[in-house]
């Protein structure tokens, strides 16, 4: 159509688009009544205190809520199955880790379980620490 011939938006449509829009933002907070909203703040830096208690009802959710249970474990085994695995050409980066991979002491953590509880609590949590020594001392 020539932009000569293009009407533009009537008062009437414009109204009516309005009310629309309003009518779907009443329906989708009706469905959110009830739900905690994480991600509504303004940008701003959050504090240790407010992380503490999301933390705190991250945990809960992920304990009592049986939609954050499933949510975590399906994410968790989709994520690494039967456990993560890797491999190198490089001789010695293959021979590096190896010994780390491998050594009796990092199992907890690299092994199949310990993957997947490693994932479960950096879902749950929303933060994971690893202590890595360097050498005997």
């Amino acid at each position: 159509m020539p932009k000569d011939k293009i009407q533009p938006i009537g008062k009437e449509f414009e109204q009516i688009l309005m009310e629309a829009i309003q009518s779907v933002e009443d329906s989708l907070k009706l469905e959110d009544t009830g739900w905690i909203n994480f991600s509504a703040g303004t940008g701003d830096v959050i504090s240790a205190a407010d992380k503490i208690t999301n933390m705190k009802l991250s945990r809960l959710y992920a304990v009592k809520d049986p939609l954050g249970k499933q949510s975590i474990r399906l994410w968790t085994d989709y994520t690494f199955g039967t456990g993560m695995t890797w491999q190198t050409e490089d001789e010695k980066a293959k021979k590096a880790l190896e010994s780390f991979w491998d050594a009796r002491c990092n199992r907890r953590i690299l092994g199949a379980a310990g993957q997947r509880k490693s994932s479960s609590n950096l879902l749950r949590d929303g933060v994971i620490y690893f202590a890595i020594f360097l050498g005997p001392d």
